[in-house]
């Protein structure tokens, strides 16, 4: 059967070596027509048309997409339920159905994407929409589509979730024909009674451990793991079924059929029916064997990595550094103050990723523009003239430029751009105001008035800190963010922050 795409699934007959007489009787031919061509064979349905018919009578939805999650065969349930035809769904995306709510469709492309890479997902539960504009409970199964070794696509089933009142037997007959469509997957899929002990296995278990999957119906999972994990694995398997709980990414040791070791992981949810009764448990068996290895080996790089990258910020910061003896130490401190700070604001942190990290890489090098600015001009002990003020006011600029070169995976650049901006749009080099202003860069900010008023420059003495602290409370909510400069003085009065020296 050709679906659109030209891919070809055969549908095959049984050969027989005598003819029946529609009558019954067996032994005589039928007669041959004047052309030579069976008329029977005529009468009957192409293996295309058939596989057709038994794809439109499955009482689930079902829909066939390619490698790139483009449609390429609906059945009849799905056409009924979404008002569209074959024709003017092909070779679109699952959202052109129009039968799932906008917001569920993020979750649904992320699952088909993960299917697609051969990760196994959980069916997906919410309400869909019927034409009639009737709300239907769902349960939507992803799974992979294969031809021979070669991935093509990924089966989408839709399914109503049961009443209530539902035969246990015809709920019994869909998980069937999902376990069917499943044998394609690469993870060994499995179900277990309520005993534990495996009901079904799909075909994938005879290439992780070598059985074949009646070999493995009967036993237990305790049964194919080392003797020195039994106790182990069992515990673990019994508690959370008694507790009836999902198991999540559990990792066990299993034998081979050959003896060989294999690692597996784990995930599984309860099986419970319309009565709540449990009986057992569907799960999915994941061979990482050699992840281990090489997540160990991923770390190291990644240590090795973060060590390099260290070096070359402080390398940045020392180009600074050197050239401003009063400023020695001013973007570490930065860091230092900004990462006491952001301790302080924990919904900030968990709104933003990695802010720790930002506000201390940023810190060290907020002030990388100052490379560009003359000695002398940063240097003058006496007041600048409007001229070499705004070289100064360059120096955000002048950083921006150069960081905005660098594939950072955090804003840096924008940091380093924003970090004299202030909120009543006073600052520069933009005048930005308010929300226009990154938070990163008025955590930077903050810690930079500070450091800045603490320690002495060369046109002035030390301000000292009770100074610092007076001026940013002043001043919030006016210069300075009100979250940030609270967590400020926070860190200092409550935290008792000091300035680490070297």
């Amino acid at each position: 059967m050709t679906i659109n795409n030209g891919d070809s699934f055969d549908v095959k007959g049984t050969a027989t070596t005598e003819q029946e007489h529609p009558a019954g009787e067996k032994g005589s031919a039928m007669p041959s027509s004047p052309s030579g061509h069976d008329p029977l064979e005529k009468a009957l349905p192409s293996p295309e048309e058939r596989l057709k018919a038994v794809l439109d009578a499955i009482e689930d939805g079902l829909v066939l997409v390619d490698a790139n999650s483009r449609i390429i065969f609906v059945n009849k349930k799905t056409r009924d339920i979404s008002g569209h035809s074959q024709e003017e769904v092909t070779g679109k995306t699952l959202d052109v159905l129009g039968i799932l709510p906008p917001q569920a469709m993020p979750r649904l492309f992320s699952l088909l994407n993960s299917v697609l890479f051969g990760q196994p997902v959980q069916p997906l539960r919410l309400d869909t929409h019927a034409r009639s504009g009737e709300v239907v409970p769902m349960e939507i199964h992803l799974s992979l589509l294969k031809k021979g070794d070669q991935t093509i696509g990924a089966c989408v089933i839709t399914r109503s979730m049961p009443d209530q009142g539902m035969e246990s037997e015809a709920e019994h007959a869909k998980g069937d024909r999902f376990r069917k469509l499943a044998e394609n997957s690469i993870d060994w899929l499995w179900e277990t009674n309520e005993k534990g002990v495996y009901a079904d296995v799909s075909a994938s278990v005879r290439d992780i451990l070598g059985y074949e999957p009646r070999e493995v119906l009967g036993k237990t999972i305790s049964d194919l793991v080392p003797m020195k994990e039994v106790s182990r694995v069992t515990k673990t398997f019994s508690t959370t079924m008694s507790a009836r709980q999902p198991l999540k990414l559990v990792q066990m040791n299993n034998i081979r059929k050959d003896g060989r070791l294999v690692t597996l992981e784990t995930t599984a949810v309860p099986i419970v029916d319309g009565q709540g009764r449990f009986s057992g448990y569907q799960g999915i068996h994941r061979d990482i064997t050699g992840r281990d290895q090489a997540d160990l080996r991923f770390a190291q790089d990644l240590v090795k990595l973060e060590k390099t990258v260290d070096g070359i910020l402080q390398a940045l910061t020392l180009m600074v550094e050197v050239r401003d003896p009063y400023t020695a130490g001013h973007q570490r401190r930065v860091a230092q103050l900004g990462s006491a700070i952001v301790k302080e604001m924990p919904n900030a942190r968990a709104r933003i990723p990695d802010l720790d990290k930002t506000i201390r890489i940023a810190g060290l090098l907020h002030d990388l523009g100052k490379v560009f600015i003359p000695i002398e001009i940063l240097t003058k002990p006496s007041q600048l003239t409007p001229d070499e003020f705004a070289a100064i006011k360059n120096h955000p600029k002048a950083g921006y430029e150069v960081l905005k070169n660098i594939e950072f995976p955090w804003p840096i650049a924008d940091v380093a751009l924003q970090h004299h901006e202030r909120l009543n749009g006073s600052g520069y080099p933009s005048g930005l105001k308010y929300d226009d202003i990154r938070i990163e860069a008025r955590i930077v900010a903050v810690a930079d008035v500070v450091e800045a008023m603490v320690y002495p420059r060369s046109y002035r003495p030390a301000l000292g800190l009770d100074n610092a602290l007076r001026e940013i409370a002043k001043s919030k909510g006016t210069l300075y963010d009100t979250d940030v400069a609270e967590a400020c003085l926070s860190a200092f009065l409550d935290r008792g922050f000091k300035f680490q020296t070297e």
